[in-house]
């Protein structure tokens, strides 16, 4: 496999690992990765960040969930990412390979937005304590407490979240640089004319 290069001149980048998956899956996971660190990361970001890894967990599958990022070491500047993907999402390649990997490239964005939150330290896992003494794991974000509006119903308040948002704007841009960094001579544009919303 070629060596990946970035578009920015950084005095140290990541090392950028994948476990579990095929050599095509790894090659678009780390173009992605690249992609994203090139098109949303500050440069101070991406050179203090050692290690960013992606693999197949199948314990995503039972609680239905496509894919995670997370910080391996609890750190007041983590430098060590994991993201996750579902196995059973990876299943799915078989017989929509390019509606697959549009939604294969989408995914990894999103949890590279999150990568970028929690280096940043703007998104940051915590345990909470309710009124009842109840401990309850959730998220603060720019140190604050995430907490959804008064009257949200449960089913929305994940798509509402800041974090996700930002995540989930960042997918299909993502996905437009990377067909023009390293997809050039794929017909990548019939792709997503059929899939991403005129």
């Amino acid at each position: 496999m070629s060596r990946i290069t970035y578009s920015k001149t950084y005095s140290k980048t990541p090392v950028l690992n994948t476990r579990g998956m095929g050599a095509e899956l790894s090659r678009v996971a780390k173009e992605v990765i690249v992609t994203s660190l090139d098109s949303w990361f500050h440069r101070s970001t991406v050179q203090a960040i050692d290690e960013i890894a992606v693999q197949l967990d199948s314990s995503l599958d039972l609680c239905g969930t496509m894919g995670s990022a997370e910080a391996t070491e609890e750190d007041t500047r983590p430098r060590r990412f994991l993201i996750s993907v579902s196995p059973t999402f990876i299943a799915s390649a078989v017989d929509h390979e390019k509606a697959f990997r549009h939604e294969f490239v989408k995914l990894i964005a999103h949890e590279m937005i999150h990568v970028r939150q929690l280096s940043q330290r703007r998104l940051k896992s915590c345990v909470i304590a309710r009124g009842t003494g109840e401990l309850e794991s959730g998220f603060t974000w720019n140190d604050a407490v995430w907490k959804p509006p008064r009257g949200m119903p449960a089913s929305h308040q994940y798509w509402m979240t800041p974090w996700e948002i930002e995540a989930r704007a960042a997918e299909d841009p993502t996905f437009h640089f990377w067909v023009e960094r390293f997809d050039k001579t794929r017909n990548w544009a019939l792709c997503m004319h059929y899939i991403t919303p005129a």
